[in-house]
């Protein structure tokens, strides 16, 4: 498994718990010389693009689980859905994936390109779960609370909100 994003010190208060630094290129090569790879997570991203995901699903044919979501005031993805169409081209890529896990495009209709791609690769893997998700901060009595949205695409489908 490799996390990107979700360690921190106890010794620092400025603890980073972000891969904002993460560059599509070092992605790509550690992809590359780690085929075996079954989990992957980078959170607090900023910029990984499709080409990054689409490496991911080519070098990597045991993936089971990806999480790409950004950070902070990182919102958009650079994500167009352009991967997950490569995906469906190539039915020998990414045959073990069952869960896809990405940052919430926000604001779209469900025909933007990202969610088109979603719904039409979900429609032909039966088994795969593409989930979009939102997590943002709100202050509460003096302390700082997290809400997380999901939705969950099933079989070309939107399943669930929560």
């Amino acid at each position: 498994m490799v996390s990107f994003g979700t360690g921190f010190n106890l010794q620092d208060y400025g603890a980073k718990n972000s891969a904002r630094e993460l560059t599509n290129e070092a992605v790509i090569r550690l992809v590359k010389s780690c085929p075996k790879l079954r989990c992957m997570q980078l959170q607090g991203t900023s910029g990984i693009k499709d080409i990054t995901l689409e490496a991911i699903f080519e070098f990597c044919p045991d993936i089971s689980y990806v999480e790409i979501t950004t950070g902070g005031g990182y919102q958009q993805n650079g994500l167009n859905g352009s991967a997950l169409d490569k995906l469906r081209e190539h039915p020998c890529w990414g045959t073990k994936l069952k869960t896809l896990l990405l940052q919430d495009p926000g604001g779209y209709s469900g025909r933007d390109p990202l969610t088109r791609a979603v719904r039409a690769l979900t429609k032909e893997r039966d088994k795969l779960s593409v989930q979009f998700v939102s997590v943002s901060e709100y202050k509460k009595w003096g302390d700082w609370e997290l809400e997380t949205r999901c939705e969950v695409f099933r079989n070309g489908r939107k399943q669930s909100r929560f």
